[in-house]
């Protein structure tokens, strides 16, 4: 965001995207065309992180279709290379034949963590839903199924 005149194209932020016009700074503006600008930045900020978690979930949906199908058919979920389970009783997560304990999840970098907590939210709002819709896929009722799909 260019908020007051630099001189950018000499540095390396003229190859990134800039959410205002860099030749047209912030205190350049009058009050009313700042007002504007503002809003505007805003509504791309807003765009960026929706078309990002969006993105997001659609992967994670990607990943866990498999899992989610095979158990709707009735079948054994698909083996993977890599598992991860939290030991009962301790504060361990073992993947495949690494073992983490919260202390070392603790001392992440706070993006990690982040991304952590991101996947662990889209993934307790699938398993949500998932609960929520397939007791209604596998009713007996078959106008309460066809509501499901």
């Amino acid at each position: 965001m260019a908020v007051e005149p630099a001189l950018y194209k000499h540095s390396p932020l003229w190859s990134y995207q800039a959410a205002n016009d860099p030749s047209r700074p912030l205190s350049t503006l009058l009050p009313a065309q700042r007002d504007v600008a503002l809003v505007d930045i805003a509504e791309k900020i807003i765009a960026a992180v929706n078309v990002n978690a969006v993105a997001n979930v659609l992967k994670t949906i990607h990943r866990v279709e498999p899992q989610l199908r095979a158990f709707t058919e009735g079948q054994p979920p698909p083996t993977h290379r890599i598992t991860a389970r939290q030991e009962p009783g301790e504060a361990v997560i073992t993947i495949g034949t690494e073992t983490r304990t919260g202390d070392e999840l603790e001392r992440l970098d706070p993006r990690s963590r982040q991304l952590i907590r991101a996947y662990e939210f889209a993934m307790n709002d699938l398993f949500d839903r998932f609960t929520e819709l397939e007791p209604r896929r596998s009713a007996r009722d078959p106008d309460v199924r066809k509501r499901a799909n």
